[in-house]
């Protein structure tokens, strides 16, 4: 950073630029470990074979070979690539007073090589339109017919965020401190959690692993367009002028209060009284 002052007045001009690798935690490998032969065998009936799989003998009929049908697979990408996450803030802080300051800044992220999920990649194989759009065809040959349902992950995604922050802020002097703050951004990613069970079937989940880029990307589930909080503390001003006991048990109260909106979807506010 940079640093001028024209004394009692400063400015400065800070900037910061980092790289960092996301952690795949164990948690992500699970379902390849635990559901998939010989540690589970999931099969699903042919659907030519359903009218026809008696109960509750059917189990019986599936091991035997008599009732068609196919195993499920849990699949992760052979060359999965490490997740890792670029931001960038550059930043104007100025003095407006002795105990007032106030300071602009430009914040900005860039995610690669997110995860990806997608609860079916043995799909329907489909052709490319005129348009270039895709088109499925109902009877139309899958990617391996001796399977069934195979999930797959990946880390093919990635993200950007783009923010302007504001903040005016007064230091604590004659009792009073407080800060206001607001962000105007917006963050757009192909999948906004990581995948697994009930939270994989977010926005994270991929429609199809035929176009997983730019048929996935959109603004992100938590993307909150404007976000703008207060904070303040005020110190009680009565019992320091008094003595003894009566001083350690009326002096050094204070009351403090935030307030946060942010507008997505929707608008919530928040308001906390300590």
């Amino acid at each position: 950073g940079v640093q001028t002052c024209a004394l009692p007045i400063c400015t400065a001009v800070r900037g910061g630029f980092g790289l960092y690798h996301d952690q795949i935690s164990t948690y992500y490998y699970l379902p390849v470990i635990q559901s998939n032969p010989p540690m589970a065998l999931t099969r699903t009936l042919a659907q030519a074979s359903l009218a026809n799989t008696p109960f509750p003998t059917a189990y019986a009929a599936i091991r035997s070979g008599t009732a068609p049908s196919a195993f499920s697979l849990q699949l992760i990408d052979y060359n999965f690539k490490q997740p890792y996450r670029i931001q960038y803030n550059l930043g104007i802080q100025r003095e407006i007073s002795q105990n007032m300051g106030f300071a602009i800044y430009y914040v900005g992220a860039h995610a690669v090589h997110s995860t990806q999920f997608t609860l079916n990649a043995n799909s329907r194989i489909p052709t490319r339109r005129e348009d270039g759009r895709l088109a499925f065809s109902a009877t139309g040959p899958v990617r391996n017919p001796r399977f069934s349902v195979m999930q797959y992950r990946t880390a093919g995604g990635d993200s950007y965020y783009h923010g302007f922050q504001s903040v005016l802020n007064r230091r604590l002097s004659a009792g009073l401190q407080f800060q206001a703050s607001y962000t105007f951004s917006k963050s757009i990613d192909t999948g906004s959690v990581q995948s697994f069970s009930s939270e994989g079937l977010n926005t994270v989940v991929m429609q199809s692993l035929f176009d997983p880029n730019e048929g996935e990307r959109g603004v992100s589930s938590f993307d909150a367009r404007h976000v703008s909080s207060m904070s303040a503390t005020y110190e009680l001003p009565f019992g320091k002028e008094w003595g003894g006991a009566a001083k350690a048990i009326a002096s050094g109260w204070q009351r403090s209060e935030e307030h946060t909106s942010e507008l997505q979807s929707r608008l919530h506010l928040v308001c906390r009284l300590l």
